[in-house]
């Protein structure tokens, strides 16, 4: 069965199955290919065009239509929050057409109708309806993944407490005051053990979690910086504060391996904003501290999970008096529990 993706974003709701396969955003075609993308509401119709070639899609519908040609693709493109998003075949073969390096294998379709409307091609319907008693699912997955662990300590205090550490306590934590019948709780790790980038956004895809939640402590030059900071992905940081902990966190990682993972992220964007707003507001409100809006960085760990991500650094452990916090049991309890809350109140938002 289709998983489909239904947006309201107007009025703050959004009920969601997400598809854990990577999307992209039609919108970069226009960039890279220099094409024109169009969409008919009316229709449906996605019509793609470069010079004189014209390429035709429908939501819901897992064919393209190219002069007399309907071609199979792998995945029908949705459309959310006003975007097209489209998978990687259908993209590479849309570029394949327009670049002219495309050469027809199967028998034109001369039925191929030039603008359905409640048609359909084939026996594929081509508007997206939700369905009649469609529910979300009741309970709901959330994958804890405490940074760091093992021969890797992470950031390190001026009295020597270790990130992995703190993390790892507070992950545990928050297990424990999220779980009961609604929702389940999975982590990455919860022990002292190594676990690489790619094994932890890899565990949450193979898991299809609904929301993936990465904990750390930042660490700074300037040993005043306080306070908590939350994430969500975004290729460019929004500030250099969010640039050094991204390349901190991504030191084992090569660069080119970020380059197109915003192309899978749209699709998740909106919830991710929605969560991490949550869970930084419950924060501020718990300790009573400065407001500091969530930013975007380009962390390898969110930007890989195919879901609604957040990455969350919990205190300075590099600044003497949050270190201290964070070496006490109480302080990392209360971490944990406003945290948790943040995570009830979005997951109320999305039911």
């Amino acid at each position: 069965m289709k998983k489909l993706i239904l947006a309201a974003a107007a009025i703050g709701l959004f009920c969601s199955v997400l598809t854990a396969e990577a999307l992209v955003n039609i919108k970069y075609a226009e960039m890279e290919k220099k094409t024109k993308t169009s969409f008919e509401w009316n229709t449906g119709k996605i019509t793609v065009e470069k010079e004189k070639k014209k390429i035709q899609l429908y939501p819901d519908c897992e064919y393209l239509t190219y002069k007399k040609y309907r071609i199979k693709l792998d995945k029908a493109p949705i459309i959310v929050n006003e975007k097209i998003l489209i998978s990687e075949y259908t993209y590479n073969k849309i570029v394949e057409i327009l670049e002219k390096k495309y050469i027809p294998t199967k028998i034109p379709n001369l039925s191929v109708p030039e603008a359905p409307s409640e048609v359909v091609l084939g026996e594929t319907p081509v508007l997206i309806k939700e369905k009649e008693g469609q529910s979300p699912k009741e309970v709901k997955l959330i994958v804890i993944d405490p940074g760091h662990g093992g021969h890797d300590p992470g950031a390190t205090g001026p009295t020597g407490l270790r990130e992995k550490d703190v993390v790892l306590d507070i992950g545990v934590r928050l297990r424990r005051y999220l779980a009961d019948k609604n929702i389940k709780v999975i982590m990455t790790r919860d022990t002292d053990v190594f676990i690489a980038l790619k094994e932890r956004a890899g565990f949450a895809n193979k898991n299809k979690v609904d929301l993936f939640i990465s904990l750390h402590a930042n660490a700074s030059r300037d040993g005043r910086a306080q306070g908590t900071r939350s994430y969500i992905y975004g290729r460019i940081a929004t500030s250099k504060e969010a640039e050094e902990a991204a390349k901190f966190e991504n030191k084992s990682i090569g660069m080119f391996e970020m380059l197109l993972n915003d192309l899978r992220k749209g699709a998740f964007e909106y919830l991710s904003i929605e969560a991490a707003g949550n869970i930084q507001h419950s924060i501020v409100k718990a300790f009573n501290c400065k407001w500091k809006p969530g930013e975007r960085a380009p962390f390898y760990v969110i930007a890989k999970t195919n879901m609604p991500s957040v990455l969350i650094e919990t205190a300075f452990i590099s600044n003497p008096a949050e270190e201290q916090k964070l070496r006490s049991v109480r302080e990392r309890d209360r971490m944990a529990q406003a945290i948790a809350e943040g995570i009830r109140e979005y997951m109320g938002k999305i039911k």
